[in-house]
């Protein structure tokens, strides 16, 4: 995973736990988030995937993790169906009926925005990847819009430092404080 995406899925992640561990609140977390690259994107689904399964464990939440239906059918254009599907299968997003479980080809953007907790759950988590493709860009108001100004911002603190320091811990470089900065 590219380190954007590392970023981007760390943030989602601890601002979908912080509204799950809110004592006040609905337990309903909506993110819509900017437009990435087929490839980066699964690997943001597959990583809030093993999250959800980790949640799961200690409560019942009902979780939709999807990409806008402009945003997907850019990417068949440019990458091609079958490719993007395969890709899809080996992230285990493709049902056995061949449905693809990332994707929303109904475009029912409004749909995830009503969507309400459910009565026998504990949390409701919507993640729609492509706000720049949404049809309905009115009803993005009642999504917490994830783009790469609020990362830059929030996440990384306007430095690249945060990035520098992983690369350095995953290479195993040893890099001293004055080669970082």
């Amino acid at each position: 995973m590219n380190l954007f995406t590392e970023t981007l899925a760390a943030y989602l992640k601890t601002e979908w736990d912080s509204v799950m561990s809110s004592l006040d609140g609905d337990k309903e977390a909506r993110f819509i988030v900017e437009s990435l690259d087929p490839y980066s994107a699964f690997d943001l689904f597959s990583s809030l995937e093993q999250h959800r399964l980790q949640a799961l464990q200690h409560s019942r939440l009902e979780c939709h993790f999807r990409v806008a239906k402009n945003l997907w059918q850019e990417w068949c254009h440019r990458e091609g169906e079958d490719d993007l599907r395969k890709a899809m299968a080996k992230q285990g997003a493709v049902a056995e009926n061949g449905e693809l479980l990332w994707i929303d080809k109904e475009d029912k953007l409004t749909w995830y925005r009503n969507r309400t907790l459910p009565e026998n759950k504990d949390g409701l988590v919507v993640v729609v990847l492509g706000f720049n493709h949404a049809t309905d860009q009115g009803g993005l108001a009642d999504f917490h819009i994830v783009d790469e100004e609020r990362l830059w911002k929030h996440e990384l603190d306007q430095s690249f430092i945060l990035w520098i320091k992983r690369v350095d811990e995953c290479l195993a470089l040893d890099a001293s404080v004055q080669e970082i900065e």
